[in-house]
């Protein structure tokens, strides 16, 4: 196995337990995009690469890890409600 294919798999599995151990969160792999669902709005994100986005935007975000990912999506979501109030 190459370092490359390593450190996607181990991105791939540092995921999966961050999500699992988050109660807000679910989620279903696709190949290689995720479907996640957190706080009921529904996300892309590609856990080899960071990229994200909600279903149906055209807009793509990036995260460093798992964890920085749920950080940024619930500060997008409050800065929606905000904008929406």
């Amino acid at each position: 196995m190459s370092e490359r294919t390593a450190r996607k798999q181990s991105r791939m599995t540092d995921s999966q337990e961050v999500f699992k151990n988050d109660p807000g969160v679910e989620y279903s792999v696709r190949a290689s995009v995720w479907l996640v669902v957190v706080d009921s709005e529904k996300l892309y994100y590609y856990p080899t690469t960071g990229r994200w986005r909600p279903t149906g935007g055209k807009k793509w975000y990036f995260s460093k890890s798992a964890e920085d990912f749920l950080t940024r999506v619930r500060r997008f979501q409050q800065s929606n409600k905000s904008k929406q109030v």
